[in-house]
Order: structure tokens, then C-alpha cells, then sequence
């Protein structure tokens, strides 16, 4: 009997973990663009870049400052994601990254009250950024104290990013000014 009571254990787990080999059919992001014949990639968790309607308007800003995108950073595996091409990351569609760099207006010894990402490409793209985080390096390199709190991060994902090559810039406010800023890096999305 105990024997008997044990095959129908491992029958009843065998049956319930097959059960979960099934997936349910993925579902779109909120707002994410729907391709005709093409699957979407997985759901990135978190801020998704977003379309940016005034494209036109932001590639028109005057361009002030300093500003550098220094590090993409896979949020799963905490991994670097260099670029094939120089001054380039790579990222794929269904995953979350930390994107780290500074802003600076370095002539006048300031950083940006706002900021946002831009990228600019097939589309544009733009998302907010977290400012006011401490580098010291910065201010040491600049000599310029007031630039200790440049450092920016924007953890991203790019579910709403059509692939290709986008041209990183960064959208300052100072002020009631809005400034862009070349990075002079770019991401490939895949």
C-alpha cells in the first residue's frame, strides 16, 4: 500500500509540473506599438523609453554644456553591454538597463535642475532621468565645485524602441531654459 501510495504521488507531480510548461500568450505593453506578423518581444519591467512627439522641437534647442553617457548596464545580470562600433551600447527590446553618465553646464560651474534622455534615430525617443547624484571626479576635473552632484541614471527598458541606431542626447533645464547635449555615444537596439 505505501508503495502503491507513492506512484500516485509522483503521477500527481508529474501531471501538475507538465501543467507548467504551458505559457500563457504574451501581451503588449500599455501603449507599445502592436506589429502586423511579428511577435512583440517579452515585457521589459519598469520605465520604458517613450515616443517623443517633439523630436523636431528638442533637435532645435540651443546646444550648452557637457554631458556623457558612460555606462549601459544590464539590469539582470548587472553586465556592461558595449557596442559593436565605438562610443556605442547594444541593448535588446525585452530587457531593463541603467543608463549612468553627467550633465554639466561646465562653463558656468552648474548642473541641470532636469533632465532628460533623447534619442534620435529611425525615431525619437526620450526618457526622465534621475539628476543630482554625486561626482566628485567631475567637479575634480572640471575645477569646479559646484558640478560635484552631475551624475545622472535612468533605468530604462526599450519594449517601445523600434531597432536601430539612436544618437544619445541629454536634455538639460537650467532654469527655465532647455538646453540638448551630445553625448557622442550611441545605442543600438536589437
Amino acid at each position: 500500500m505505501h508503495s502503491t501510495a507513492l506512484k500516485a504521488l509522483a503521477l500527481a507531480t508529474m501531471a501538475l509540473l507538465a501543467g507548467c510548461g504551458e505559457r500563457p500568450a504574451s501581451t503588449p505593453l500599455p501603449g507599445a506599438p502592436a506589429a502586423q506578423g511579428a511577435e512583440q518581444p517579452a515585457a521589459a519591467t519598469g520605465p520604458q523609453f517613450a515616443a517623443a512627439e517633439d523630436g523636431p522641437q528638442v533637435m532645435g534647442f540651443p546646444s550648452r554644456g557637457t554631458c556623457s553617457l558612460e555606462n549601459v548596464v544590464d539590469m539582470a545580470t548587472q553586465a556592461p553591454s558595449p557596442g559593436s562600433e565605438p562610443n556605442s551600447y547594444r541593448v535588446a527590446r525585452a530587457a531593463s538597463y541603467r543608463l549612468i553618465g553627467f550633465a554639466t553646464d561646465s562653463e558656468a560651474g552648474t548642473v541641470p535642475s532636469g533632465l532628460r534622455l533623447f534619442l534620435q534615430g529611425p525615431q525619437a525617443y526620450s526618457i526622465d532621468a534621475q539628476g543630482g547624484l554625486e561626482r566628485a571626479d567631475v567637479a575634480a576635473f572640471f575645477k569646479k565645485p559646484g558640478l560635484a552632484n552631475a551624475g545622472y541614471q535612468a533605468d530604462a527598458g526599450f519594449a517601445n524602441v523600434q531597432p536601430g541606431r539612436y544618437d544619445v542626447f541629454v536634455v538639460n533645464t537650467f532654469g527655465g531654459d532647455r538646453v540638448l547635449c551630445p553625448t557622442h555615444q550611441a545605442i543600438i537596439v536589437e
